[in-house]
């Protein structure tokens, strides 16, 4: 992709935001038609249209420490369905229930279950073998109301909480040049550079093999999504 400004990743984001709010708009007309394999589609794709903002946003960070991103990347991860249901599965993780204990091992559980969640994203739009019998059978057979209703309530949730972590943030600060201030920017960086050379994090990834645990806290730093006022956020509460 090309190299964006800082204010066209504001814009990206903003779209992102829109476009997922429309999208489960669109979702909903089609489940009160009761065309509910088409909504859950749709709510399955707003999903993984806010899960764009972490990579916006620490593209953002990048760029205004001075770090070109790796806009290749940035495209890939973009393009990825892999990566943005994960993304969304962070979030999950997050704004879940239990301690951090119990919200990590949910977010291992959720990882596997990423093609399988594809999987039923592509059976909601396309005719899929389905059972055991080997059968072809369209989305509107495959998928059933009560399916797309559970998605729909969570696709509300998850963009809820992309928008009050992300956006409102962004905005509240009067857009993202005033929110990645120097000041804000070189506390971000102390931090990352603090959580890499972490020794307690690096002896668990070691015994554990879970090298999400260096990911996750660095994607809650530079993505603002720590709850405890260590990363972008501004002091708007969810």
């Amino acid at each position: 992709m090309e190299p964006l400004t800082l204010e066209q990743i504001e814009t990206a984001i903003f779209e992102a935001m829109a476009n997922a709010r429309e999208l489960l708009e669109e979702a909903r007309l089609l489940r009160a038609d009761e065309r509910c394999a088409r909504a859950y589609f749709l709510a399955h794709i707003a999903c993984e249209e806010v899960a764009k903002l972490p990579t916006l946003t620490s593209a953002a960070v990048r760029l205004q420490l001075g770090d070109e991103p790796d806009w290749n990347r940035i495209d890939r991860t973009l393009r990825s369905h892999r990566a943005k249901i994960r993304a969304f599965l962070l979030m999950d993780s997050v704004h879940g229930t239990g301690d951090d204990a119990e919200r990590a091992a949910a977010f291992e559980e959720d990882l596997e279950r990423i093609p399988t969640y594809n999987s039923i994203k592509n059976v909601s739009l396309y005719t899929s073998q389905i059972g055991d019998e080997g059968d072809l059978i369209r989305p509107s057979a495959a998928i059933t109301c009560e399916v797309a209703d559970s998605l729909l309530a969570l696709a509300e949730s998850r963009v809820n909480a992309f928008e009050a972590m992300y956006v409102r943030i962004i905005e509240d600060a009067g857009g993202l040049a005033k929110l990645l201030v120097p000041e804000r920017l070189a506390r971000i960086r102390e931090q990352v550079e603090q959580v890499a050379s972490d020794e307690a994090i690096l002896e668990e990834i070691e015994e554990t093999g879970r090298s999400d645990l260096l990911r996750r806290r660095l994607d809650e730093i530079v993505g603002g999504t720590a709850g405890d006022g260590n990363g972008l956020e501004t002091g708007h509460g969810d």
